[in-house]
């Protein structure tokens, strides 16, 4: 996960002006303390997301999910990505739930660059890449600014999400 800059002001502001608006100063109340110190080391990468949220929750006295909808705003957005490796050796970087048209998906490779692929053609026609193979892919990735979750297949129910939106399809 990456966290956008000044993330640590800027969550702690957020939960301080939702849930404890009467305190004055986070010291003063052990609640808002705890969480400052839990998102300083959510800030520092000593403390997992899950952990930090099922925390924080705990002590605003809400759910999980309004605490990951306030962190969440301070995160950089993730992308799914699933490497293969084509059969003459060239490496690609499928996107399975960015939808491109109709129902391809996004693709990206170091010649071409992004463009649009069929998932399942692709996954048909290619061999998963070991880490080695789409290192370098996922290097120029990171670069453009991608923040990615590596995974070796994509959730189908996830994927129809997607194309709905893209489709601007209610269900």
């Amino acid at each position: 996960m990456k966290i956008q800059s000044n993330f640590f002001n800027n969550a702690a502001n957020a939960i301080d002006s939702k849930y404890f608006t009467e305190v004055k100063h986070y010291r003063d109340n052990k609640s808002t303390e705890q969480i400052h110190y839990l998102l300083e080391l959510f800030n520092n990468g000593c403390l997992k997301y899950s952990t930090l949220i099922k925390k924080i929750a705990k002590l605003c006295n809400c759910s999980n999910a309004e605490i990951e909808n306030i962190i969440n705003q301070f995160l950089e957005p993730i992308t799914t990505v699933i490497f293969r490796k084509e059969k003459d050796g060239s490496i690609l970087a499928l996107f399975p739930y960015d939808i491109w048209y109709r129902s391809d998906v996004m693709s990206y490779a170091h010649v071409g660059q992004h463009s649009g692929a069929c998932y399942n053609g692709t996954i048909r026609e290619t061999k998963p890449a070991s880490r080695e193979d789409y290192t370098e892919l996922l290097n120029e990735l990171q670069q453009i600014g991608y923040n990615l979750e590596i995974k070796q297949k994509y959730n189908h129910s996830k994927f129809l999400q997607a194309y709905y939106k893209a489709a601007n399809i209610n269900h």
